[in-house]
């Protein structure tokens, strides 16, 4: 708290878990057989907070921001699919 009864606050986190993961297989016709993977490698939030003391009250306005960075895996467990091949992608 300033003198001037203003109120300043900032908070932040970061997550390293890579526990949050899911996979998937999928199979048709025009791409075969495959397997998706995505996995959340890590996140992180960022939060301001502005705020004004009057008396035995408090207002304040808080916004910030959230990331993530994933990492996605596409694998062929069948290559020919009916009518050609499927392209590898990643």
């Amino acid at each position: 708290m300033l003198p001037s009864r203003l109120i300043l606050g900032l908070e932040g986190d970061v997550s390293f878990q890579k526990t949050i993961k899911a996979t998937q297989q999928i199979s048709s016709l025009s791409i075969g057989q495959t397997s998706y993977r995505e996995m959340v490698e890590y996140f992180g939030t960022v939060r301001g907070r502005v705020g004004y003391s009057v008396g035995n009250w408090l207002i304040y306005g808080t916004g910030g921001f959230a990331w993530t960075y994933d990492q996605f895996t596409r694998t062929q467990i069948v290559v020919n699919p009916l009518g050609g091949d499927a392209p590898e992608a990643k």
